[in-house]
Order: C-alpha cells, then structure tokens, then sequence
C-alpha cells in the first residue's frame, strides 16, 4: 500500500479557459509564432495553474499581489493571473519585439472581448474576466 496520497485533479477557473481560448484563436498554439522559432521555456495553462496555486499557499499569492514576468512572450502568464488570483497588477517584459508585439496584439483581443462582455446583456458579473492593470513592455 503506498503512503502517497492520490493527486488531486487540476482544474482551470472559467475566466482563465477564456483567456487561453482567445489567446489560441489570436496568435495560435504552443510554439507558433515565435520570431523565427518554438518559444522557449513556455510552460503550459495547467503547470502554470500549479504554480499559481503553489504561490497562493506559501506566499500569500493573491489579488493584493504583483507579479512581473521577465523573457514574458506571448503574455500568456500575465493574463493567467489577470484572472486567477486576479492580481492588482501585471508587468510582463519581452526583449524579443515580434512577441511583444503578439504579447500586446493577445490583450488587445483579451480586452476586446471584455468589453464586448460588459455591454452584453443578461451576463452574471462573476463570469466577466477580470483585470486591474497589465502593462506588455517592449525593450
């Protein structure tokens, strides 16, 4: 009998499967449209979900916080805790200008479908994705 105890199942928040879900239909998959090349070092929605919930119980992880990714491509993570714990703010720094400049082109349509959200009638606010301050910086 082993005394590891089962893993629990890893779930994402509706809002952040959004993101995701318009990030892919904005810029593709995992490793495309990467300045010549696959991105390096991305990590996926669920491992990231797994550090976020890491950090959230070692370190107080939460919408008081601020996160600052540096080498941050697409933008993905920013936009990730845009959502869950729904940070007060977000810096993500790319040196690369193609993807800053898809990092910025995803929270375009990230926003715009934001705002097509808050002039939708009918929808709950729970559901509406969230964010307080996300700035893609170029170097």
């Amino acid at each position: 009998m082993s005394s590891q105890q089962p893993k629990q199942r890893l779930s994402l928040l509706p809002n952040v499967k959004k993101v995701y879900s318009i990030i892919h239909a904005s810029t593709g998959s995992i490793g495309g449209n990467a300045d010549g090349g696959a991105i390096y070092g991305e990590t996926t929605a669920f491992s990231l979900q797994n550090m976020i919930n890491l950090m959230k119980v070692h370190t107080g992880f939460d919408s008081s916080s601020r996160f600052i990714d540096i080498g941050s491509g697409l933008g993905k993570p920013n936009l990730h805790v845009a959502q869950d714990p729904g940070v007060e703010f977000s810096l993500g720094i790319e040196v690369k200008k193609l993807r800053w400049m898809l990092s910025l082109h995803n929270l375009h349509s990230v926003l715009k479908y934001r705002i097509e959200q808050a002039h939708s009638t009918g929808l709950h606010t729970t559901d509406l994705l969230g964010f307080n301050c996300f700035f893609p910086m170029g170097i």
